[in-house]
């Protein structure tokens, strides 16, 4: 046991003398950095106040807002009471727009356009001009051979309405 204890003491003296205080070295080196010439601090720039300006077109429109914005914002806002809701409801009012599929259009013979409306269960139904289609009152307002366009009444959170057109395309996919 005896040699046991003089290799661990020996390790241990090796061990311990590797740790010793580098704090003399950390005082130098904080009496250098106080002794250095210090830099002056530059005082702040003087402000000279803008001039005010006075914003005298208020009333056209604000050149902060997208020009496409300006225009949703000057839509006409419609009331429940300006909605049709008295009418009897159509069919295609039961199915959201974008489920409808466009398969087609046709004139009549007095010409009268037509177009063919597919539903999510494979239905075909026809529109002509005026029909209402989709949840938001959409009524069809055009009727080409390869669209319908639909004008739509849509809730503005104000308990009002307003307009937005809506297009549907010819489906290719048979």
């Amino acid at each position: 046991m005896n040699k046991y204890q003089r290799i661990l003491a020996f390790w241990g003296l090796i061990l311990l003398s590797g740790c010793h205080s580098r704090s003399d070295d950390v005082k130098e080196q904080m009496a250098k950095i106080q002794h250095q010439a210090t830099l002056p601090v530059e005082s702040n720039p003087t402000l000279v106040p803008a001039p005010i300006f006075e914003y005298s077109v208020y009333q056209l429109r604000s050149p902060f807002v997208p020009h496409s914005l300006a225009n949703a914002l000057q839509r006409r806002t419609y009331t429940k009471m300006d909605l049709n809701v008295s009418r009897p409801r159509e069919e295609l009012e039961n199915y959201s727009l974008e489920s409808l599929r466009m398969k087609g259009s046709f004139k009549t013979i007095e010409g009268n356009p037509f177009a063919l409306i597919q539903t999510p269960d494979q239905t075909l139904k026809r529109v002509r001009l005026g029909s209402y289609m989709g949840h938001n009152h959409g009524r069809v307002i055009k009727i080409q051979p390869k669209s319908i366009d639909l004008i739509e009444m849509i809730a503005n959170g104000d308990d009002g309405y307003i307009e937005r057109s809506r297009r549907l395309i010819l489906s290719d996919n048979f």
